[in-house]
């Protein structure tokens, strides 16, 4: 969507990155279903601190109005919809949330529509901000499904057997084999297989290396480097 001239509209979507602009002005970076990522110029947030009431924050969903034009649009005003304080009460869940935003980021286009990666984001993040954090694992997988990214979990590509043992997961040549038919690849191990069905996750362990393989994937899809990626989110 590119708009050619100003006009109004109201959005709803999640903060997934904020950086400064200029001396007083921010960019506030929103998830939204309908037109996936969007950067918004929110004039005076750094030096007002009543200009958006504590509502640019990340994590936080926010229905907004914005002004639209052909270059960046600005945002006028935001109303706080959720503000997921419970998440910011442990640091392993601000570390995993951060990997999440990240992750939804890289697979979203901007101004192109993202609903299962923002359905997928805002699971991920309620989990968190209710303690569940292993549950929150399975908003990864959701992401490559609604991408269609994610690999084939049940055959190996190769010879067409099982993968009951493990596979070997190629994120570049998009494939996945058996351990009979490829001995090079990343190992990913029967247990991480399982929570990338999404048929659950309960070892920390697990969930750190189902993380792992997700970033690995995504970075080799997309051809970005996932800033939070190198946070132990689990130790």
């Amino acid at each position: 969507m590119n708009p050619t001239t100003k006009s109004r509209r109201q959005l709803e979507g999640i903060v997934i990155h904020l950086r400064n602009y200029g001396e007083s002005h921010r960019i506030v970076e929103l998830l939204t279903p309908e037109l996936g990522r969007i950067s918004l110029l929110a004039r005076g947030a750094r030096k007002s601190r009543r200009r958006f009431a504590g509502a640019l924050d990340l994590f936080v969903s926010l229905r907004v109005n914005v002004t639209c034009g052909r270059g960046l649009w600005t945002l006028d005003s935001a109303d706080i919809l959720d503000l997921r304080i419970g998440l910011r009460s442990r640091l392993d869940s601000i570390s995993r949330a951060s990997l999440l935003c990240d992750c939804a980021r890289a697979l979203s286009a901007e101004h192109s529509e993202a609903q299962g990666v923002s359905v997928a984001l805002a699971f991920g993040l309620d989990c968190l901000c209710h303690g569940e954090i292993l549950l929150a694992t399975r908003a990864f997988p959701l992401m490559l499904i609604a991408e269609g990214i994610l690999p084939e979990l049940e055959r190996c590509s190769a010879c067409g057997g099982s993968l009951d043992d493990g596979a070997r997961i190629d994120p570049v040549g998009a494939n996945t084999r058996c351990l009979r038919c490829d001995q090079y690849n990343r190992l990913v191990g029967p247990a991480v297989l399982d929570a990338l069905r999404q048929q659950g996750c309960d070892d920390q362990s697990v969930a750190t290396q189902l993380e792992s393989e997700v970033v690995v994937w995504i970075e080799a899809h997309t051809g970005r480097s996932l800033r939070s990626a190198s946070v132990d989110i689990l130790s």
